[in-house]
């Protein structure tokens, strides 16, 4: 079965002059689809005002009276316009049901097995619950014990669902791991977290089918194979599409950590079919409110998508007609400043700060750091691009940038405001002086925010083993995704209907050149990027399928009278009906080819991970290691790792200069952990764990033991370090 997209162009670049027949058709046979996820919509909204805003005063009640009335008026409009659509197919005489439809069984089929590969893969490689995982995850903890509680740095969005998960769960506080090497067994609330997680992700799976369907298909259903008595698989090219997403290694690795690229995966795809809708159906009102809902819940799970709103908005205002125009936006925004009302509210209390995301001014840290570093993230992390901006930084401006985010956490709101404006200052500066150095580092970013994935985040030591698979299955996801867009950006019919999927991609990707950008920060994309793939890969496929003969006989088989004007007429219309199938079948053909082009020479020009062997990839990611540890003053492992780096690659110039610099850093953590305790030993009590090691390390048993000593004075019961210092001190007696 072939499986070239196929879309009318009458399908969509007329859509805002669809006849009140089609409308109505969609709107009255969607409507228990519609009920449904309006009535969830309603129920969610409900559950995050109660949570999430402030209960004291006046607001509170002025909320929940607004949100009241706003979803009693969409109810009564909704009911309305159901019943004029009812009259209207009833006037012109068409079905009042559905024709049809039937399951389609391959979608469930591959929903499933993705489902099951899924959680394979993430029990048997659990992930540490470190750095960000475990922020999220403590913060969920807490607004499912103690409520909510505005984060000066992490919109509520994620840790609500990761709180909702942990109420249900029931289980106790998922503690932190140790900086590096495997992660304690997960307890009941992870184990929970996990398996949702990856439903959710088979919700995307599902979404994206839907979503494919809808954009690249010429009807909703296919009557030819709905009615028929045979098993329906499904829409080929939508099920590619779905596929890809079921079976995508670097979805699969963040649905076993408390992180927001599946959430803010699943809102982007439900924003995109929505908003796709709303364009579609121009004059269906619930479309603009679940649009204007979903993107409440994408900004508010990443905070990235905050001027999203706006391309939406923008689209609804320009592609709308007559009344549309205004009511179009109005209607997608009064669910989003519903949503967006109560963490304003919250951050105005807590913070004194008058926004309805995050607190703490976190864009102009990420700008900053993306003066001086290309990208990194993932796991080896040694990766990191350094920028020339970097080597030319200061030691005290770089020290000081590692406190901005503690500073922007603090509650002096003169102090944020001030740390926030030097920094300003400092990015401007930095790019009205070297205009040409940061465009030089914004077109590397484009290439690497996209080259790369790690099928686990923080903690893969099997990592050089399949590294040359997942490289080159992320180089396929991309080439045919090239392939795919330039179908939907040259086609008008494509380029309408795909509007909002390379839209919301466009400007993920724009906004991510301006900071230091994470492998992980485009995974939210990637259903929508695979949808382009699967478009990419099923028109590929068609170029290298066998010609057709008929077609290809047409030329030289005699029509007719050789001599008629009629013989002649149908004979040119064949040409050039072959010769318009064969300049588009060049032009599929001749994008493969840039598109494989482009990918390999920015993939040999910009090596993320320059080929060498892999005893000094080992070895290199051991150092990495032990930089870490001794960054969370785990001293002890990380001499570990630093012999085991000594051990693969002893001449190697990296290896040789942490060498070296090892017994520095040592020293230096004692000169910074002593003036901090002085301060207040009972509330910096895990620097006497950390000066402790040092002097332990550095062989000084009796400089150690004092600390240790006063570390299990002072630490928590719970603290995890508690073991292992206790046999410290047995050892040093």
């Amino acid at each position: 079965m072939r499986l070239t997209p196929v879309i009318h162009e009458t399908q969509v670049k007329n859509s805002s002059n669809l006849s009140a027949d089609v409308t109505s058709a969609e709107f009255y046979r969607s409507r228990y689809f519609l009920m449904l996820s309006g009535t969830v919509a309603s129920l969610l909204l409900l559950a995050w005002g109660y949570v999430v805003m402030p209960r004291e005063g006046w607001a509170f009640w002025l909320w929940l009276l607004a949100t009241g009335v706003s979803i009693a008026i969409a109810t009564y409009f909704f009911q309305k316009q159901l019943k004029i659509s009812k009259a209207q197919l009833e006037k012109t005489g068409l079905a009042l049901q559905s024709p049809g439809f039937r399951l389609p069984f391959g979608l469930v089929l591959i929903a499933g097995l993705g489902l099951v590969a899924n959680l394979l893969v993430i029990f048997a490689n659990p992930q540490p619950l470190r750095f960000d995982a475990w922020g999220y995850s403590d913060q969920g903890y807490n607004i499912a014990q103690q409520g909510y509680k505005a984060d000066a740095i992490r919109t509520p969005g994620y840790p609500f669902f990761v709180a909702v998960v942990y109420k249900l769960a029931g289980g106790e506080r998922p503690l932190r791991d140790p900086y590096f090497g495997l992660s304690d067994p997960p307890n009941r609330n992870l184990v929970a977290l996990w398996l949702v997680q990856s439903c959710l992700l088979s919700l995307t799976v599902l979404l994206t089918y839907l979503l494919t369907k809808a954009v690249f298909s010429a009807s909703a259903t296919s009557p030819t194979q709905a009615g028929t008595k045979k098993l329906y698989w499904g829409n080929p090219l939508a099920l590619l599409a779905a596929g890809l997403v079921a079976f995508c290694p670097f979805l699969w690795s963040y649905t076993g950590t408390p992180q927001t690229e599946i959430c803010a995966a699943f809102w982007l795809t439900l924003t995109v079919y929505f908003w796709f809708k709303a364009l579609r159906f121009r004059t269906i009102a619930i479309y603009y409110l679940l649009t204007g809902l979903a993107l409440a819940w994408l900004l508010e799970t990443r905070p990235t998508f905050v001027y999203l709103p706006l391309l939406a908005l923008a689209t609804f205002a320009i592609l709308n007609k007559g009344r549309w125009r205004i009511f179009g936006p109005l209607l997608t925004l009064v669910p989003l400043l519903l949503m967006l009302a109560p963490p304003f509210a919250a951050n105005l209390r807590e913070w004194e700060e008058p926004t309805p995301l995050i607190a703490g001014d976190l864009s102009t840290y990420q700008t900053n750091l993306g003066i001086f570093s290309v990208i990194r993230g993932g796991m080896p992390r040694y990766q990191r691009v350094l920028t020339p901006a970097e080597a030319r930084a200061t030691e005290p401006d770089k020290n000081r940038l590692k406190d901005y985010v503690p500073t922007q956490q603090d509650k002096d709101k003169a102090k944020r405001h001030r740390e926030s404006d030097y920094w300003k200052k400092y990015f401007a500066d930095y790019v009205s002086n070297n205009p040409l150095e940061f465009g030089g580092t914004m077109l590397k970013r484009a290439w690497y925010q996209w080259s790369q994935h790690f099928v686990f985040p923080y903690y893969d030591p099997a990592y050089w083993d399949y590294r040359l698979l997942t490289d080159n299955l992320n180089r396929l996801y991309l080439v045919f995704a090239l392939v795919g867009l330039g179908i939907a950006l040259t086609r008008r019919a494509y380029r309408l209907a795909s509007l909002p999927l390379y839209l919301s991609i466009f400007y993920l990707m724009g906004l991510n050149l301006l900071v230091q950008a994470e492998f992980r920060y485009t995974l939210p994309a990637y259903p929508l990027m695979l949808i382009f793939a699967a478009c990419g890969v099923s028109s590929s496929k068609f170029q290298v399928s066998s010609p057709n003969s008929q077609v290809l006989s047409s030329k030289f088989q005699p029509q007719g009278n050789p001599s008629g004007r009629g013989s002649s007429s149908t004979h040119r219309a064949t040409l050039r009906a072959e010769y318009q199938v064969s300049s588009f079948d060049f032009k599929v053909l001749a994008g493969l080819v840039v598109a494989f082009g482009a990918v390999t020479i920015l993939s040999l020009a910009l090596p993320l991970v320059p080929a060498m062997t892999a005893t000094r990839e080992k070895a290199l990611d051991a150092v990495y290691a032990s930089q870490q540890q001794v960054e969370g003053c785990y001293f002890s492992s990380a001499r570990a790792a630093l012999d085991k780096a000594i051990g693969l690659e002893p001449q190697e110039a990296e290896v040789s200069k942490w060498q070296s610099q090892f017994p520095k850093e040592v020293a230096a953590r004692i000169s910074t952990a002593s003036p901090r305790l002085a301060s207040d030993p009972i509330k910096n009590y895990d620097y006497f764990r950390c000066r402790g090691e040092a002097y332990r390390v550095q062989g000084l048993a009796k400089q150690a033991r004092p600390d240790f000593e006063a570390y299990l004075k002072y630490a928590p019961p719970e603290a995890r370090e508690r073991t292992q210092v206790t046999a410290w001190l047995k050892e040093l007696s």
